[in-house]
């Protein structure tokens, strides 16, 4: 659909578009409705050649064409995709928050901020954005098309002319497109919690923390060995703790037993108490002193029997 002219339906109006709505005419300047509903599969394309006021509304694509100055007067949310393309500069006096990916004239920028030199985005882009202090925070990369021309000129073997070899590669690598509505985290139900719009056709993900790379016998250190295993600290997550849960069997442990357990043992105290014992799977009794020792300071009967309850102790360290 195209409207020339102020396109509207009243103060108190509602739009919700789920194809391309093209606002063109000579005198469109901005929607005159109340509410702007951010429908799946919609566009809005501000596409006049000159100023134009983009609706502070919350929209599902959001394309600002044609040529000149669009300004984003209010912070409010972008629901998949935002395009600025060439000969247009946006000038936002607010953040706007891109749930999908940011693409400036034909290329698509990396998941950051990119604004205007007055603003706190951590990429300044004068050919696009312009006066405004405000922001656009894009959540997605994708990969743009790339094409590569190579000319190669030959000298003809049966007279003095060139030949001339064209080859053309195209690469073309896209990010897999995600429809991550803001204030719907993983749902797919319900309504966004940030702009209200529905969650139905939502795949966004939860966030998640990577999980810490914890090397067992490495304490906080990320150099050196490890004190239990001998291999090399470097990547290990400082001040992590370890989720590295040891084997320490069935059977009560005392002096004299042998065995994988035994071995399991001496690699726990050589990664808590930086003993360096042998790992060998042979429990004597100078380890069993040892472990008297660390019984008591952990309010453990000192025994040198490490049972259930030393185990389980051993574990939780």
């Amino acid at each position: 659909m195209t409207a020339s002219g102020t396109f509207g339906v009243g103060d108190a109006g509602i739009v919700e578009n789920t194809g391309t709505l093209y606002l063109d005419g000579a005198t469109v300047n901005a929607l005159k409705i109340g509410t702007l509903t951010a429908s799946t599969g919609g566009t809005i394309n501000y596409n006049l050649a000159g100023a134009q006021t983009v609706f502070p509304g919350n929209y599902y694509n959001l394309i600002l064409s044609g040529s000149g100055e669009k300004t984003y007067a209010s912070a409010r949310a972008v629901s998949y995709d935002m395009t600025i393309g060439s000969g247009v500069t946006a000038n936002l006096d607010n953040t706007i928050t891109v749930s999908g990916g940011l693409k400036l004239g034909t290329t698509w920028k990396s998941a950051s901020s990119w604004g205007f030199t007055g603003s706190s985005a951590a990429n300044i882009n004068t050919t696009y954005f312009s006066t405004g202090t405000g922001k656009v925070v894009n959540a997605l990369s994708h990969t743009s098309t790339t094409t590569t021309i190579t000319t190669t000129y030959t000298p003809s073997s049966s007279n003095d002319e060139e030949t001339t070899t064209t080859t053309t590669t195209t690469t073309t690598t896209t990010t897999p497109a995600m429809n991550t509505i803001a204030g719907c985290g993983a749902r797919t139900t319900g309504f966004s919690s940030s702009t209200g719009a529905s969650c139905v056709g939502n795949t966004g993900t939860a966030t998640t923390t990577p999980a810490a790379t914890v090397i067992p016998g490495c304490g906080n250190r990320n150099t050196g060995f490890s004190s239990s295993s001998g291999v090399s600290c470097v990547g290990n997550s400082v001040g992590a703790s370890s989720a590295y849960s040891y084997n320490f069997g069935s059977a009560v442990l005392k002096n004299g037993s042998r065995g994988e357990a035994v071995m399991e043992l001496q690699r726990f105290l050589n990664a808590k108490l930086n003993l360096n014992l042998v790992v060998d799977g042979m429990l004597g009794p100078k380890t069993i002193a040892v472990i008297k020792t660390w019984q008591a300071a952990n309010a453990l009967v000192a025994d040198g029997l490490v049972g259930p309850a030393t185990k389980a102790k051993m574990n939780a360290q």
